[in-house]
């Protein structure tokens, strides 16, 4: 959920060349490689960096990715969307699972009745276990 909250996206990612010149001048000297214990590191002893580069971030209305990454904010990405559609569509599919269960239990065990419920429940698992397999690998 990271990809919608950052709006991480091809499309609303900003190259470090069209970053405002004080920006891409910090995205530069601190975010150029891809050494991330080097990173965290400096972000313990050096976190007015972060602090600077956060406040430009907003100044501009983009966002961060803890890699040095930027997006913009002014549009929608589509793999945030999307992740935000599969999201609803998850929990929808949730919702409509613990319904059946619940129609289960007021059936006796073995009865068409309970059957059929046990069989739309275990569909509405599925359908919903697909969503979480496809929201975290558009993760990675």
């Amino acid at each position: 959920l990271s990809m919608r909250g950052f709006n991480m996206s091809a499309e609303t990612y900003v190259a470090p060349r069209d970053l405002p010149v004080e920006m891409r001048d910090i995205n530069l000297a601190y975010f150029n490689d891809e050494d991330e214990e080097k990173r965290f590191k400096m972000y313990l002893e050096r976190p007015e960096i972060f602090n600077t580069y956060t406040s430009l971030a907003k100044k501009y209305n983009y966002c961060l990715g803890i890699n040095g990454a930027v997006f913009k904010r002014d549009e929608v990405g589509i793999i945030p969307r999307l992740v935000k559609e599969i999201y609803a569509e998850r929990k929808a599919l949730k919702k409509e699972m613990l319904k059946w269960k619940q129609e289960a239990e007021k059936h006796e065990h073995g009865s068409e009745e309970y059957k059929h419920a046990k069989y739309m429940e275990a569909q509405c698992n599925t359908g919903q276990m697909v969503s979480k397999v496809l929201i975290n690998s558009l993760k990675s």
